[in-house]
């Protein structure tokens, strides 16, 4: 588990090449130990990074263990994460209708959950998708409902990035 915190907080500070590593050695003792619980958020984190650094294939791979994992453990506010990150490499495939399928579904399930963070997360994904589409008038106004939501939470990272992506469509 510690390799896995590691690695999440490498990639927080952008050292990718280390948090893939410590992540990659943090999933096989997992796996080697049977820590079935824990085994979803880590391919999550995993997959993720892969995904930032471009290496879709592989960080398909860890998302899609993931989410079976997170499905046999019950652990639904990974799946909501990870259907989240499916969405995202969706949409970046070029299929925008099945990105909107997904990530409506990590909507609902977050939602369901009182996942207020990932929710918003989610709706702010949500106006990017929709802007990809063109649909510009819903893409702002679910970026500023995930802004408020982010300031709400006081998730600052989240709250510039939200601010940011809008200031950038206004401009």
């Amino acid at each position: 588990v510690a390799r896995v915190v590691l690695g999440n907080a490498l990639a927080a500070s952008r050292r990718y090449e280390e948090a893939i590593a410590h992540l990659r050695e943090g999933i096989t003792v997992l796996e080697g130990i049977g820590a079935l619980e824990v085994q979803p958020e880590a391919q999550q984190i995993l997959g993720r990074i892969l995904l930032e650094c471009g290496m879709s294939e592989e960080g398909r791979y860890h998302l899609e263990r993931g989410l079976a994992l997170a499905q046999q453990v019950g652990d639904r506010l990974q799946k909501a994460i990870i259907l989240r990150h499916t969405a995202r490499l969706l949409a970046d495939n070029g299929q925008l209708n099945e990105a909107f399928s997904t990530l409506d579904q990590a909507m609902a399930l977050s939602s369901e959950l009182g996942g207020k963070l990932e929710t918003a997360r989610a709706t702010m994904l949500a106006a990017e998708l929709r802007q990809r589409s063109g649909d510009w008038q819903t893409a702002e106004r679910l970026a500023n409902q995930a802004l408020a939501m982010f300031n709400q939470l006081g998730a600052r990272i989240d709250q510039q990035y939200a601010a940011d992506w809008l200031a950038m469509r206004a401009g």
